[in-house]
């Protein structure tokens, strides 16, 4: 099983802040991200109102992940609107990292 580092995920999350980043899902919903003190605000195009997802919340998110090894947001109720940016984050770093 992969245990992501949050550290780790959050360093690479600010190389992605200026990029316009495509959710997993079908819909494919555009959006940025903005990695705070606190946790990742993922801003979606359509909408323009950011969602934070908290620190502890993602370490908890990547917890369940090493367990679970799912993209699929559903399979993450705690993480509830964010799962499909979080995980686009999470498939990008470990496509990143591939060894």
């Amino acid at each position: 099983m992969k245990i992501i580092n949050i550290d780790s995920l959050l360093t690479f999350a600010r190389s992605l802040e200026k990029e316009v980043l495509y959710t997993l899902s079908r819909q494919r919903t555009a959006f940025t991200l903005e990695v705070t003190p606190a946790g990742i605000h993922f801003t979606p195009q359509f909408s323009s109102q950011p969602r934070m997802m908290r620190r502890a919340n993602l370490e908890a998110a990547l917890a369940a992940f090493s367990e679970r090894q799912s993209f699929t947001p559903g399979d993450y109720p705690e993480t509830k609107a964010a799962g499909t940016y979080w995980l686009t984050v999470v498939q990008r770093y470990l496509d990143a990292n591939k060894s």
